[in-house]
């Protein structure tokens, strides 16, 4: 049960992570264009 915990909220900020990596890679790409 902790373990099942723990992973919930490990994947929450890893989610936020990976969207404020395709925002950085949205804003280079544009940048190219």
């Amino acid at each position: 049960m902790i373990n099942k915990n723990n992973k919930k909220t490990s994947k929450r900020p890893k989610n936020e992570n990976l969207r404020r990596r395709k925002l950085l890679i949205y804003k280079k790409m544009t940048s190219y264009f």
